[in-house]
């Protein structure tokens, strides 16, 4: 019988939400049964009114560009870690969230579309999405029924590294989460964040389930105890009102899209050619490039880049314009773009160094050596196999040498001779090799084999 690993970790986590959410950490029945009278109130009180949306536990409102959700605090106490910041009430996550939602997520992501947002993209490691992708939404807390004051989200958390709260307001990506199939047998496609925990709306680490999320790339582990619930937020079961707004109304885009393709002068100076949409390539130096940059940030965007690099440079010319892009990574700076079809990730130039040594690897992927003489490459495959010895920490490594007269047949040999799944292949290159002389080897198999590293000799 053939078994679906990623239905049975899903089915694994379904069943400990449900025994989860029977303890103290579900939303109160009380608050629950309000939310219900209260979409029945909005349904009457905006009926025939195009300018809002009512849907279960919330309402859109357009002309104010706003949603407003029924909502209640969680049994987080102050100084706990909080890892998400709004989770649907059914999410066994409640112990480490600020509040809950009575409004499931497909609905929110229904609400925001109705004042005219669109769901962006998840992080997506494997295909290289390693930025959340979409434009941002403002969420702030109103705690007193009798003052309709939103206070933002960020004041009632903690930065644990200043003991402050965040000097920004913790906008949230409009990711619109991820698709996966039904737990049933229906083969149907069903929304993650609607179907298994954490169950969530707003998130304070990079999370594909959720429907928005950090602007960050960080991870569940490195978010870990970084943000804490902070005094203001008021009691287990208090009901609030979540309040969504998008960050901009005035057709401004968050999201800034540009082609860099790197190339050099007739002097030998390194050429960044940059494209902003539609725009015609413009050759800049580095230092207007970073400008560039800079201004796009400063202006309220997020800068997205899509590098190429010219087949004529070197190999090590790339490396050192790949390790500068490294360098201005993050989210206050560039986020690198999912490479064109056929062309590897940026950081197929930035291996781990201390993976050159053979008994320092996780595992022994196959290794392609080129090396040239009189403009002529030569291509040899060698396939490590790590055998361990008893009381010993290193293995012990034989090396098999292995030829090819052919793309085809260099290829077979690759496949053949794969570990794993997940294929990976490492190139040993001359640092002064013309790319064009490496890309050959990459083009012809770069579909089946997502993990490629470059070191240059």
């Amino acid at each position: 019988m053939k078994i679906n690993f990623v239905k049975v970790v899903c089915l694994l986590s379904l069943i400990l939400s449900f025994v989860y959410a029977q303890e103290d950490g579900s939303a109160s029945s009380v608050n629950r049964a309000v939310a219900k009278s209260n979409y029945q109130k909005n349904i009457e009180k905006y009926k025939g009114n195009k300018d809002f949306m009512v849907l279960p536990g919330l309402v859109a409102d357009k002309a104010s560009h706003k949603i407003t959700i029924d909502g209640e605090v969680t049994e987080l106490s102050t100084g706990e870690p909080s890892e998400l910041y709004v989770i649907d009430d059914k999410s066994s996550h409640g112990y480490e969230a600020l509040a809950y939602s009575f409004a499931r997520p497909a609905d929110v992501i229904k609400a925001l579309e109705f004042l005219g947002m669109k769901p962006g993209q998840a992080v997506d490691s494997v295909n290289r999405v390693l930025w959340p992708k979409g434009e941002r939404v403002l969420v702030s807390f109103v705690i007193d029924t009798k003052n309709p004051k939103e206070v933002p989200m960020k004041d009632f958390v903690i930065y644990k590294k200043t003991g402050k709260n965040p000097p920004n307001r913790l906008s949230q990506v409009f990711t619109g989460s991820v698709m996966m199939d039904a737990f049933d047998d229906s083969n149907k496609k069903v929304l993650m964040a609607d179907s298994m925990d954490p169950y969530g709306i707003a998130t304070s680490y990079t999370e594909s389930g959720s429907i928005m999320t950090t602007p960050d790339n960080v991870t569940k582990g490195r978010a870990y105890g970084t943000v804490t619930s902070g005094p203001l937020l008021p009691p287990k079961g208090t009901p609030i009102t979540i309040v969504l707004r998008p960050e901009y109304i005035d057709g401004k885009q968050r999201m800034q899209y540009y082609d860099l393709n790197i190339s050099t002068n007739g002097a030998g100076a390194i050429v960044y050619n940059v494209k902003n949409n539609d725009d015609s390539f413009k050759p800049l130096t580095l230092d207007v490039f970073l400008k560039t940059m800079v201004n796009s940030v400063d202006s309220g965007h997020d800068p997205f880049v899509n590098v190429e690099f010219n087949k004529n440079l070197a190999v090590g010319t790339i490396k050192q314009v790949a390790g500068l892009l490294q360098e201005i990574e993050s989210v206050n700076g560039i986020r690198v773009d999912i490479p064109k079809e056929d062309e590897p990730f940026f950081k197929t130039f930035l291996p781990n160094e201390q993976f050159r040594v053979r008994e320092k690897r996780y595992s022994q992927p196959c290794e392609l050596w080129l090396s040239e003489t009189n403009n002529m490459v030569s291509a040899k495959i060698i396939k490590p196999t790590a055998t361990y010895l008893e009381n010993q920490i290193e293995p012990r490594i034989s090396i098999k040498k292995l030829s090819f007269e052919n793309i085809n047949e260099y290829k077979k040999i690759l496949d053949d001779n794969s570990d794993s799944e997940v294929k990976v292949l490492l190139i040993f290159a001359p640092s002064d090799m013309q790319y064009s002389k490496v890309y050959k080897y990459i083009k012809p198999i770069i579909k089946d084999y997502p993990t490629i590293y470059i070191f240059t000799i």
